[in-house]
């Protein structure tokens, strides 16, 4: 369990560090924004506890705010913060982060009838990523008052369609481009190789 801990992303992005700095800036900002999530706070407590910052326990940190999920259209929606592993069809075996995003074929898994296959579609998280950016945009997307319309990778992409997004999370056209790139959109086969896929709470 939690084979993503150890492979690293590409050749500069450390998984596990990746995921803990942005569950670490994620939760920092929803507390400044005055939420109160139980199990973020006790985590702090109990990492100052142990004489150290919550940024100190990494591999705990992911561990307390990563679930396996079934790969299921219920299961992963658009909004959702995922990690997984996965070989391509070339037999190339790699860990992912990512941003689950609808399109106008699904709310984030769908079914191609071309291929045959349920897709994921998603933007990917790397070393280039801006954490308090992302973390912003991602705490709106995960507000139940956000529309699943506007959780679609042509309503994020559109100036005019993400403009209600960016005035929530305080986040320019330009720091949209910025994390959401669309050299970085992915779509992933469900039933072929995806192996273990895991989901961040959100909500802790």
């Amino acid at each position: 369990m939690f084979e993503f801990l150890t492979p690293k992303f590409g050749n500069l992005f450390d998984l596990r560090r990746g995921i803990s700095d942005f569950l670490q800036t994620y939760y920092e900002l929803r507390g400044d924004l005055g939420f109160n999530d139980i199990g973020w706070k006790k985590f702090k407590s109990t990492s100052l506890n142990l004489g150290k910052l919550p940024s100190g326990r990494p591999e705990e940190l992911v561990k307390q705010f990563a679930q396996d999920v079934t790969r299921s259209y219920s299961a992963l929606t658009a909004g959702d913060m995922v990690i997984f592993e996965y070989t391509s069809l070339k037999q190339v075996k790699k860990s992912y982060f990512a941003l689950i995003v609808g399109t106008k074929y699904g709310n984030g898994v769908f079914w191609n009838n071309n291929t045959q296959h349920d897709l994921m579609s998603c933007f990917l998280v790397d070393w280039g990523t801006d954490l308090n950016i992302l973390s912003a945009v991602a705490n709106v997307l995960n507000s139940r008052k956000t529309k699943p319309t506007q959780k679609k990778y042509e309503s994020l992409e559109d100036p005019k369609a993400n403009a209600d997004i960016r005035k929530k999370s305080n986040v320019s056209q330009e720091g949209m481009q910025a994390i959401l790139p669309t050299t970085e959109f992915r779509t992933f086969i469900l039933n072929i190789g995806m192996e273990t896929i895991y989901k961040l709470n959100l909500n802790g």
